[in-house]
């Protein structure tokens, strides 16, 4: 039996949901939001190399914006390991809980799934780094970080 999160018991998004029938609520389908457009850079923006590091606890907005940088923004170099989120969007937002009627195992299940307009290589997968590399138990130990000075090698050979 899943329970209605209290946001919507209580009207604070109302405005997301629209009611399909007395136990099921649904996300309105002409739902806006101010700025989800595509959008022209203003102004001045960097427009040089870009280097991200990515990792397994990168997800959520951060994969999101990998997942951009690496579809729309050719001059981006990623090192590291796979990104922990998808490359095609997320499921988040909005949880409901349930909870299993003669084991009562509980879980929250995520009532939003967002969708990034990029090709994803591999469904399921996330961003694949151009550089894949860890930093070592010894660099570890001794304080270093790999990713970062090969990322400022990097900038140096490419000056």
């Amino acid at each position: 039996m899943a329970s209605v999160p209290s946001e919507l018991k209580n009207g604070l998004v109302r405005g997301f949901f629209t009611k399909k029938r007395p136990d099921k609520h649904i996300v309105r389908p002409n739902f806006r939001v101010k700025g989800l457009k595509k959008q022209r850079p203003k102004g001045k923006r960097f427009s040089g190399k870009l280097y991200i590091l990515t990792g397994g606890y990168t997800y959520s907005a951060a994969a999101e914006l990998s997942a951009y940088c690496k579809a729309y923004r050719p001059n981006t170099t990623f090192i590291g390991t796979e990104t922990g989120g998808a490359v095609q969007g997320n499921t988040s937002g909005l949880f409901a809980f349930v909870r299993l009627k003669h084991s009562r195992f509980g879980a929250y299940i995520p009532l939003i799934r967002y969708n990034m307009n990029v090709e994803a290589p591999k469904e399921g997968r996330g961003v694949i780094p151009d550089y894949p590399m860890e930093n070592s138990l010894n660099s570890r130990k001794e304080g270093k970080d790999d990713l970062l000075e090969f990322v400022y090698s990097q900038i140096k050979e490419n000056k």
